[in-house]
């Protein structure tokens, strides 16, 4: 849930044992499924993207978003973990709360009353401060139905279903006859 993944983020704090240990449930299912790759460089495919970092790929921008710290390079974000005592960069979907002033091409999708910004694979909220637009990220809604999905997605199949995970999003691919769409699904663990 929405609130699960910002309690995980607000209380990760750099320790890799400590958010191993918040995602046990999750981490064991996957280390099932996970390559030996992911293994050898010892992330085993938890809750970290497949794409790690030694540094940064760019020139980012910290941003703090509660108590947490990220970096920004352009429309990627990144988390710091430490393993074996050295620093490296995960790529996450960028974290709910975070603001921004304008968005790239977005388009726009509306669920119930709210109308929702989608900008690189994110979900923003539009809102007012100072007479000014700001966009704030926001947990995509459950059942919204997609075009594409990030290209750093992971296949996973859960009790003979494949799901496609990026960060902590899942999409289910709806075959239609005209073209492939994804749902965007709760978490299948």
């Amino acid at each position: 849930t929405a609130e699960r993944r910002k309690e995980r983020r607000e209380n990760y704090d750099g320790d890799y044992l400590k958010a191993r240990s918040i995602q046990e449930d999750r981490q064991n299912f996957i280390d099932d499924q996970i390559d030996d790759w992911y293994e050898d460089y010892g992330y085993y495919g938890r809750y970290y993207s497949t794409h790690i970092y030694v540094g940064m790929p760019c020139t980012y921008t910290v941003v703090r978003v509660g108590s947490a710290t990220y970096y920004q390079c352009g429309s990627v974000w990144y988390n710091q973990v430490y393993y074996q005592g050295a620093v490296n960069y995960v790529e996450i979907a960028a974290p709910e709360g975070a603001e921004v002033t304008s968005l790239d091409n977005p388009t726009t999708v509306k669920v119930g009353s709210k109308t929702y910004y989608i900008s690189d694979h994110t979900f923003y909220e539009k809102i007012k401060r100072d007479g000014k637009d700001i966009y704030v990220v926001v947990d995509p809604p459950y059942g919204v139905e997609v075009d594409s999905i990030p290209d750093k997605a992971v296949e996973t199949k859960v009790d003979g279903i494949t799901y496609y995970q990026y960060d902590t999003i899942f999409y289910r691919k709806i075959d239609d006859s005209n073209k492939a769409t994804y749902i965007i699904v709760s978490s299948p663990y």
